[in-house]
């Protein structure tokens, strides 16, 4: 039996073997020994990251009662840019790795199966999903047609043009079923089911969704070799819980994206813009509604040197707030948690900015760094309540094969 490497042909690329978008530097393993048609593939991928946090919160609405029928001025006072990280380098993603295996079988001239097994190792436990498996049908010569896809992490709808994670307001995560039609040139309409993202539904863990709905459309305008366009509009529906007890998970979400893409020679820019409903039984919570938008500039210095600027902002409205003394304990924790905020206050607003570099060493091997800023304000019906800041900075490494 004949192995050789080489890299994904852009035909191949479309067709991506359930679980994740095939990455352009896998290794694939052609075996037409065993039978014509048949390829195994491989992807494997390790980021060990140095990485320092700031996190600092002010207590801006000034009432004493938020520490107890005792609370004082002195209290207030020291939770004023009160720092709550000790903001020393350290060394992150070191037992974190995951590698993809991949397999694909033509059946006919227009018409090939393939299945991927992701396996994920992550020291975290909130983080650490463990292994996926999917499976996919593709239509055309090497997919170009559409494609049937059972499993995997994502829904395929690709919406966002970012990249930046506080922007989505779609439910894209979690076991599916999704079909994808690609036969009109430079147009993808996409659409998938998700079914429950646990085998226990009651799983708060998971968001509690029992269902979800999806479509999505993405058309790309080729002006000229490094110059191009692509508008994208999606839209999901999603089902929860209506028992009393899950009051802390919605019964029932919609939402809402758009994204905008273009491309000039070495400048490309980026948008988003997103909505989401969510609707809760109503014992403590009734509705949260998110909005969100935000912008991405990418620019390529020389082809191993990339660098890039990005802003974000998301912001909740909560109809009817938990009363904040109920979480007392979670306003004055270290770090911010956004689903919880969003639940205390009657409002939340999120501002990010980045910026990053990223230099390619050798083909499937980078060095990186990144600064981010996020300040988070938190409102009540009289004015903001507290305020907190977090600066990341990361200086890294990737090796993928």
């Amino acid at each position: 039996m004949k192995y050789y490497l080489k890299h994904a042909p852009k035909a191949l690329t479309l067709c991506l073997l359930a679980a994740t978008a095939m990455p352009a530097n896998a290794v694939f393993i052609d075996t037409p020994a065993v039978r014509d048609g048949k390829r195994f593939g491989i992807f494997v991928s390790v980021e060990p990251t140095l990485t320092t946090t700031s996190n600092k919160f002010s207590y801006t609405y000034g009432d004493p009662s938020i520490y107890g029928a005792n609370g004082t001025v002195e209290q207030v006072l020291a939770d004023q840019d009160r720092k709550d990280s000790d903001e020393q380098y350290r060394l992150d993603n070191v037992g974190y790795g995951l590698v993809e295996f991949y397999t694909q079988q033509k059946l006919t001239k227009k018409m090939s199966l393939g299945g991927s097994v992701l396996i994920q190792a992550n020291p975290d436990s909130l983080t650490n999903f463990g292994a996926y498996w999917g499976t996919r049908l593709d239509f055309g010569s090497w997919g170009e047609l559409g494609s049937i896809t059972l499993g995997g992490r994502n829904n395929g709808l690709s919406v966002g043009q970012t990249g930046i994670n506080m922007l989505n307001t779609l439910n894209d995560s979690g076991f599916n079923i999704n079909g994808r039609y690609t036969g009109i040139p430079d147009l993808t309409l996409s659409a998938y089911h998700m079914f429950s993202q646990s085998a226990d539904v009651r799983n708060r863990r998971t968001g509690g969704w029992h269902d979800s709905d999806g479509v999505s459309a993405k058309y790309q305008f080729n002006l000229a070799p490094r110059k191009n366009a692509t508008i994208a509009l999606g839209a999901s529906r999603s089902s929860g819980h209506h028992l009393p007890f899950y009051w802390d998970t919605a019964a029932r979400g919609k939402g809402y994206m758009a994204g905008f893409k273009a491309q000039y020679n070495d400048l490309t820019f980026a948008a988003d813009y997103g909505k989401k409903e969510q609707r809760f039984n109503g014992r403590y919570i009734d509705d949260i509604d998110t909005k969100t938008y935000g912008a991405k500039i990418d620019y390529e210095i020389t082809p191993r040197l990339t660098t890039n600027i990005s802003y974000g902002h998301k912001k909740t409205k909560n109809s009817k707030p938990i009363d904040f003394a109920f979480w007392r304990d979670e306003l004055r924790a270290p770090s911010s948690n956004a689903n919880i905020e969003e639940k205390l206050f009657n409002q939340v607003k999120q501002d990010r900015y980045g910026l990053g570099v990223n230099y390619q060493i050798y083909k499937g091997f980078s060095v990186n760094g990144s600064v981010n800023s996020t300040k988070t304000r938190n409102y009540v019906a009289e004015g903001e309540f507290s305020k907190r800041e977090r600066l990341d900075v990361n200086v890294g490494a990737s090796f993928s094969f």
